[in-house]
């Protein structure tokens, strides 16, 4: 049975999260972190890379690593020059042939998501191989590596545009919450 850090490894979560745990609310950070001056973000972007080896050495939980590194990959986002539009667009870049981003591009849709546990051969077996791929998540830019996705991820989701998602207000406290087919909708 698998225990999550809640049981095991709270003290050692506090640790890790006390590098970049906010001293305020969500909204507030979001928008006070990237003012910090591009030094001290790269610093805790370092200390959180340092807890994520550290969670690791000592043999932490499997969701006190997960947390961890997702901690660390947020920083690491942050730990780049905002304002560095070269920066940006390289990140931006896309891979040429031989990658995965070059196949998934040229399917019949544009958006899709793709099951990557029910698929059938002969697609299974692409999924199988190994290619350079940029795999775009909350630690961008990122240099391309090696990522056999059929092993590495359950689900696929390829959007071909995407663009900078906008913060939704926050609700008044006691408030009605919004209907499900407000979900993403645009403000």
């Amino acid at each position: 049975m698998t225990r999550g850090w809640w049981a095991s490894g709270g003290e050692l979560f506090d640790r890790v999260t006390a590098y970049l745990r906010p001293t305020a609310g969500m909204a507030a950070w979001t928008t006070q972190y990237p003012r910090k001056p591009l030094t001290e973000r790269r610093t805790l972007a370092a200390h959180a890379a340092t807890a994520v080896d550290l969670v690791r050495r000592h043999r932490a939980d499997e969701e006190t690593v997960r947390c961890a590194t997702f901690i660390a990959q947020v920083a690491t986002l942050f730990a780049d020059d905002l304002d560095d539009d070269t920066a940006l667009l390289k990140a931006a870049r896309p891979l040429g042939r031989g990658s995965n981003e070059y196949t998934l591009d040229r399917a019949r849709y544009r958006d899709y998501l793709l099951d990557m546990r029910t698929v059938a051969e002969p697609a299974r077996a692409w999924l199988r191989g190994s290619r350079p791929t940029r795999d775009i998540g909350t630690d961008c830019p990122e240099d391309p590596r090696p990522i056999a996705l059929g092993t590495f991820h359950d689900v696929l989701i390829h959007l071909h545009e995407v663009r900078a998602a906008a913060l939704r207000p926050c609700a008044a406290p006691n408030a009605p919450s919004s209907p499900a087919g407000d979900v993403g909708a645009d403000s």
